[in-house]
């Protein structure tokens, strides 16, 4: 899915099969192979779509996205934020009180290391992220605070800080 305000200034290829999805928002093919993603979801998560599926088929709800309005269009980053603040308060997480802004993407982070420390392979870390390769993956990495503190146990033990 692509936002382009206004389609005149848009640069589509002959042929290409795009999608008006209303508010400026066009869904279009990935530009690349690498743009196809695998998206896995246990028993769990596909009944909780099938739920959502059906809430908006009764609600007369018609689009090819997931996640759109009652209007059946794209929701905009304005809305997704308000959604994101409201499952962060859910948690017991005031967006911003400290200085800091969580945004969606951090989300991102989070699984990755959770992957990480759960032990799921490098390999499917990468193809479940999208990541074409570890050093790419690591950027997503965050230290792991009790590898740390082992790490630093580990470096006064060698410098013989302690007993």
């Amino acid at each position: 899915m692509q936002r382009i305000p206004d389609s005149r200034k848009a640069d589509w290829p002959l042929g290409e099969d795009v999608t008006d999805l209303g508010n400026g928002f066009w869904l279009c093919p990935p530009k690349t192979d690498s743009g196809e993603r695998i998206v896995v979801l246990d028993d769990v998560m596909c009944g909780a779509l099938d739920e959502w599926l059906a809430i908006r088929r009764q609600k007369g709800v018609d689009s090819p996205m997931l996640f759109v309005t009652g209007r059946g269009t794209p929701i905009d980053r304005r809305i997704e934020y308000f959604h994101w603040d409201k499952a962060l308060l859910r948690i017991g997480i005031v967006n911003g009180e400290d200085g800091v802004r969580l945004r969606p993407h951090s989300a991102r982070h989070t699984a990755d290391t959770l992957f990480a420390n759960a032990g799921v392979p490098e390999s499917a870390r990468l193809a479940l992220m999208g990541h074409s390769d570890a050093a790419m993956d690591n950027v997503y990495l965050h230290a792991d605070t009790e590898a740390l503190l082992k790490a630093s146990e580990g470096a006064t033990g060698a410098l013989r800080l302690t007993d």
